[in-house]
């Protein structure tokens, strides 16, 4: 019994390691957003962080009105925000899957004792 409790507490320590890398690797990335027709884009960092932002054609700083920069700004900013999220789901979906099947495991391991 020592034992096992000892090898669950190893399996628990490597799984927080392993969560530690890839929310390190996470917050190390850099995505890019872009607003509709790409006009302007953002680098967003994996912490959530805005970068920059870049004006992928001069017209759209000639335009007279506010709102619409703005507007384009907020979606380059959502969908880099949203392309963060994606990426970082598919970091974390390996280690999950895997502890899913170690769970799942260990359930199967102790209804077959009782």
């Amino acid at each position: 019994m020592e034992r096992e409790a000892e090898q669950v507490a190893a399996a628990i320590e490597a799984s927080r390691a392993r969560i530690q890398q890839i929310q390190q690797a996470v917050e190390r990335m850099v995505v890019t957003g872009y607003s509709r027709n790409r006009e302007l884009s953002v680098r967003v960092l994996g912490t959530g962080t805005l970068l920059d932002v870049s004006f992928d054609d001069d017209e759209v700083l000639r335009r007279p009105r506010p709102e619409v920069l703005s507007a384009l700004i907020v979606e380059a900013v959502n969908d880099g925000l949203h392309r963060l999220t994606v990426a970082s789901q598919e970091r974390f979906a390996p280690f999950i899957e895997q502890a899913q099947a170690q769970a799942e495991a260990s359930m199967k391991q102790l209804s077959a004792r009782y």
